[in-house]
């Protein structure tokens, strides 16, 4: 039994380890309606940056960016259950003779990211704003801002690779860089995946999954189990051992020592690597490894597998993929729509990324007083125990509920599905998603609030 369920929820985090389909464009709408309404925010996040190379920000704080880094380790250690520690001959330190040789490496390995990610300055361009100044050169080759073996079909022509000493509004930095993390960032860092630097980075062999799957090995960064049933636990102590928060506390923490030493730059680049992970908890699928299944169903899936039945045991895990993909794609491609038929729900969703009302409600972004398990996870739950089941009821059965479709294969199968939809129907649906993207606005704000705006 134990061995059948280990698969099923490897299966769900290799299927369902990416975040929001979009978070560039979600929190680009998010920064500019707050700072249409917000002179605070506008005055911070109209301020032009210069660009600066990562090996540049390193010489210059050489000598004090080591204690910052071994802060934000002890706190990992005394901090969050199931973090296993950065192993001493990666601990960041220039005065040391390998680490001299090159900081940037160095500074990478301390981080533990996938090293083959290019770290090149490149801005999120929807409008064509920078594409039409001189030297900003259009992105056609996806491989300019990612690993080959990372999927990019949706990306290309949207970035733009910008010139040595550039400037760039902080609103745009903070928002390219808010996906650059679904780049790769967190693929491949265990001694059983297919690198070199996994075997460095002292995370253990990948709890489960297919080791050789890129986005499965990204899961354990991006999703939650932080209050999954004691039953899961039991069953998968590994489970324990996911690490958004973490990702999120390292970053927010450079961000503000970024800008406590002068380097604008680099504070709104860590800041949108640390936004990227806040956002991803506030999507249902990532909130909760099981969301919509009840232990009943896995359990009788499992019953069946052992008996030799694996309809009901596939079944269950295929439906579980299609929601998750569905809920991005069908937001993704409301929000991109040029069709006037969706106006209304591209308005409904936009009101909700915008609106500030509650931003006052929730406690400031404290993050490493374990924000994202003990602040967003359980709001996020509260409002999925709410919303969620109406969503799946919406699906229609030929997509959602359909084990034999593979949304992640059926090209446009979000655009059919809205199709497919009376406009009673994909209204009710917008406004079943809405309090999610009110969420993902009200906890960037905060968080730019507290690690941005108060540094």
């Amino acid at each position: 039994m134990l061995r059948y369920f280990l698969i099923l929820t490897l299966y769900l985090f290799s299927t369902l380890a990416s975040g929001w389909e979009d978070h560039a464009l979600l929190t680009r709408k998010v920064l500019e309606g707050w700072m249409r309404r917000d002179v605070s925010a506008a005055s911070y996040l109209n301020q032009s940056v210069q660009v600066e190379s990562l090996q540049s920000f390193l010489w210059a704080t050489k000598t004090t960016l080591p204690a910052r880094m071994m802060e934000i380790e002890t706190w990992a250690r005394n901090r969050e259950p199931g973090y296993q520690p950065l192993p001493k001959q990666l601990i960041y330190d220039p005065a040391r003779p390998d680490c001299a040789k090159a900081l940037d490496v160095c500074f990478e390995k301390a981080l533990r990211i996938n090293l083959d990610v290019p770290l090149r300055p490149m801005v999120y361009d929807p409008s064509g704003f920078y594409g039409r100044r001189r030297d900003f050169n259009r992105i056609l080759d996806a491989r300019e801002m990612m690993p080959s073996y990372i999927a990019a079909d949706n990306l290309r022509n949207r970035f733009v690779s910008v010139p040595d000493h550039a400037y760039l509004r902080l609103a745009d930095v903070i928002a390219t860089a808010s996906i650059q993390p679904d780049f790769g960032f967190d693929v491949y860092l265990y001694e059983n995946n297919p690198s070199l630097f996994g075997k460095l980075y002292g995370f253990g062999s990948q709890p489960f999954g297919a080791a050789a799957i890129p986005y499965g090995s990204q899961g354990f960064f991006h999703m939650s189990s932080y209050h999954e049933s004691g039953v899961l636990f039991l069953l998968m102590p590994t489970l324990k051992n996911t690490y958004p928060e973490y990702r999120a506390a390292m970053y927010m923490a450079l961000s503000r020592f970024a800008a406590e030493t002068s380097h604008p730059y680099w504070a709104a680049l860590f800041m949108g690597w640390g936004l990227h992970y806040v956002q991803d908890m506030t999507q249902p699928y990532h909130s909760s490894l099981t969301r919509g299944l009840t232990y009943s169903s896995i359990l009788t899936a499992l019953v069946d597998k052992i008996r030799g039945n694996d309809k009901a045991f596939s079944d269950l895990t295929n439906i579980q993929a299609n929601r998750h993909i569905l809920l991005e794609n069908i937001i993704s491609h409301i929000m991109t729509s040029s069709k006037q038929d969706f106006d209304e729900y591209k308005l409904l969703l936009n009101a909700n990324l915008i609106d500030s009302s509650r931003d006052n409600d929730i406690p400031g972004c404290a993050i490493q007083a374990n924000y994202l398990r003990n602040e967003i996870v359980p709001r996020v739950e509260r409002d999925a125990s709410r919303y969620m089941a109406d969503f799946h009821e919406l699906l229609p059965t030929g997509y959602a509920n359909n084990p034999e479709f593979n949304a992640g294969l059926f090209r446009d199968y979000d655009s059919l599905l809205l199709r497919d939809m009376s406009s009673s129907q994909r209204l009710r649906m917008s406004r079943e998603l809405a309090p999610f993207l009110e969420w993902y606005g009200a906890y960037t704000r905060n968080c730019i609030r507290q690690y941005g705006m108060k540094a």
